[in-house]
């Protein structure tokens, strides 16, 4: 899309001369990106509203960068701020209203890329009204990323997606920073540096490289280490349990087992702001003949059932409607909640609360999702802080 920055002098020397923030809070929250400076446009991330002028490539964050609304209550001081972004599989709307699926839109949910403030997202912005105004008012907390970190989190064909968003302090990198993939470049030989250039001519404050990671398929983390949510056992084998499948959780910490009411062996971990417990088969069909989702989850400190969003999904098309786990009543036992949903109240035209009674049959959205594409189970957390999260004998019948 085109360049969404404000080059008023008296906005960038507030932006400049405002105070710097001492702490950070580390909460996710929920966003929305969109990118700037592709093939055709690449040097309008070197003209920013902060003043940087030429980014060198090799130093600071790069050409990892973004500009933020000015509408967010926390614009002011916001050059060379510094925030983690992974992408979020979502239904969201723009600044008039109009919703858009983007739950197949990241290549990765689990990976993330930080970024660097060194532009402004204005709302008023005359010469690009329609498109500032779509973006830049404050609907949502809104990223205009360079085209090179949103490409690391999705293609570019997107054009928009939702986010996961912390700020962060700048010689902060992600646990699993995203990367492009083979073939990816997006910026194009005209971001060259102007001659006699030098990295120690870059203006930005200080921040660290993120470089060096590798790419690839979510990983299986080791009990109690990163990010990773169970145990693993069987991974990709698609047995009736769903706690076998391959753990994809991501923002994940720590993982312990617990005995369940009903004496089930029930996985553990602490869902941090934003994080989900994922569970991937490696292959589609396991909802042929199925009418419905069981499982045995524990209560939290106050005897509720954890305000999670359950959904369906698959890997290649993208995710089915969610459905509110505390929505689903269920049997209470010693501190654990047996709780099932029928199938087709995942399908994005549920109208009401649907019987068992008929097989599943897809749950539609924009990427056409039948009922052999579902290969993925996701309880993701709704709230900005922790959750623990423990659950038994999640299974289809």
């Amino acid at each position: 899309m085109a360049p969404l920055r404000a080059l008023g002098l008296l906005l960038l020397a507030a932006a400049l001369l405002a105070p710097a923030r001492a702490v950070v809070d580390w909460q996710w929250r929920v966003g929305r990106a969109t990118n700037y400076g592709a093939a055709g446009d690449p040097w309008s991330i070197h003209v920013g509203s902060c003043g940087y002028y030429y980014l060198d490539p090799t130093v600071n964050k790069g050409w990892d960068v973004a500009a933020i609304t000015d509408a967010a209550p926390d614009y002011k001081g916001s050059c060379g701020r510094c925030y983690e972004i992974a992408c979020a599989p979502m239904h969201l709307t723009d600044g008039y209203g109009q919703g858009m699926d983007r739950n197949a839109a990241c290549r990765d949910p689990g990976a993330s890329v930080t970024v660097m403030v060194t532009d402004t997202c204005p709302c008023d912005y005359p010469a690009n009204y329609y498109s500032n105004k779509r973006w830049c008012c404050g609907d949502y907390m809104h990223f205009d990323l360079s085209s090179w970190a949103f490409e690391k989190l999705g293609e570019r064909k997107w054009g928009v997606m939702g986010v996961h968003y912390r700020e962060v302090p700048c010689d902060h990198c992600p646990d699993r920073p995203a990367q492009l993939p083979p073939g990816v470049a997006p910026s194009a030989a005209v971001q060259d540096p102007p001659p006699g250039w030098a990295p120690s001519r870059d203006k930005r404050p200080w921040g660290k490289m993120c470089d060096g990671a590798q790419q690839g398929q979510p990983q299986q983390q080791q009990q109690g280490q990163g990010q990773g949510a169970g145990q693993g056992a069987g991974q990709g084998q698609g047995g009736g349990d769903v706690l076998s499948w391959a753990n994809w959780s991501y923002r994940a910490r720590g993982a312990w087992t617990e005995a369940s009411s009903g004496g089930a062996t029930a996985s553990c971990t602490t869902l941090q702001g934003g994080g989900a417990a994922r569970y991937n088969r490696g292959a589609g069909g396991a909802l042929q003949g199925k009418r419905r989702l069981v499982l045995t989850v524990k209560l939290d400190g106050s005897g509720q059932v954890p305000d999670v969003t359950l959904a369906l999904a698959s890997t290649r098309k993208g995710q089915c409607r969610g459905v509110d786990l505390r929505s689903l009543g269920g049997q209470r036992s010693g501190g654990w909640a047996a709780l099932s949903v029928p199938l087709n109240n995942f399908a994005w035209w549920a109208g009401g609360w649907q019987s068992d009674g008929a097989d599943f049959g897809g749950c539609g959205g924009g990427g056409g999702i039948g009922g052999w594409d579902v290969d993925e189970v996701r309880l993701r957390n709704k709230w900005g802080g922790d959750q623990a999260l423990c659950l038994a004998d999640v299974r289809f019948e």
